[in-house]
């Protein structure tokens, strides 16, 4: 699913022994506004191998146009600031406008067991990287060279108070799991209850690589 606008559900299925290039779901998402979630709940994914970059989940988060490069800018922590203008005009992927980017992405009660990723060229199990809203492949087979932050934005990035949250959950179109709710919130990439056994990443990456997410959440994931 590429250049992708809307929301994305994918609940309740199994994934067994899948190969991919990058791995079995392989999302290249826009900028998440207003309910536009993307929401991974109550999967199964079960022996299942990937080529490059990820064996089972692979996320590309493009940031809005406005408020310039995720390379350079840095997320507002202070709810205040929630409603301020950008500083280049809005369009219409940004209704409404948000100081916050590359959110909006929840994970949750999924189970990953013996997925494997190519021992040469492979990577993670679930990779997420934030890129910026016009960007494009920099390398072969679709990927993109991380770009280094300067000094300046990794200084501006210790000053934030990451124990301040503002929570913007949403409020209409809200996913059901079964009867129960699941209100995503869109200021955050969240991973929440999964359990992960007997997987393996290579190419000196973990099980999850995530680069550029600037406001991500575990929770009770078991590993």
């Amino acid at each position: 699913m590429v250049n992708h606008k809307g929301t994305v559900d994918i609940i309740g299925n199994t994934f067994l022994r899948n190969g991919g290039t990058k791995g079995v779901i392989y999302l290249d998402m826009k900028h998440r506004t207003n309910a536009r979630r993307a929401l991974i709940v109550d999967n199964e994914f079960t022996e299942n191998a990937g080529l490059i970059e990820a064996s089972a989940i692979f996320i590309r988060a493009h940031a809005p146009l406005e408020r310039g490069s995720v390379y350079t800018r840095v997320p507002y922590h202070d709810a205040s600031l929630l409603g301020s203008q950008p500083s280049t005009p809005a369009t219409a992927d940004t209704e409404p406008d948000t100081p916050y980017y590359c959110s909006g992405y929840h994970i949750e009660k999924n189970l990953f067991q013996r997925n494997i990723a190519c021992t040469k060229f492979g990577g993670s199990l679930i990779k997420f990287e934030c890129v910026n809203y016009n960007e494009v492949s920099s390398a072969g087979n679709d990927k993109i060279t991380p770009t280094a932050l300067s000094s300046t934005t990794l200084q501006s990035y210790k000053t934030i108070n990451f124990a301040s949250h503002a929570v913007r959950q949403e409020t209409t179109n809200i996913a059901l799991w079964g009867t129960v709710p699941l209100p995503v919130d869109l200021n955050l990439v969240t991973f929440k209850y999964n359990e992960f056994f007997y997987n393996y990443g290579s190419n000196g990456l973990g099980l999850i690589d995530i680069k550029g997410a600037p406001r991500v959440s575990f929770l009770g994931d078991k590993f």
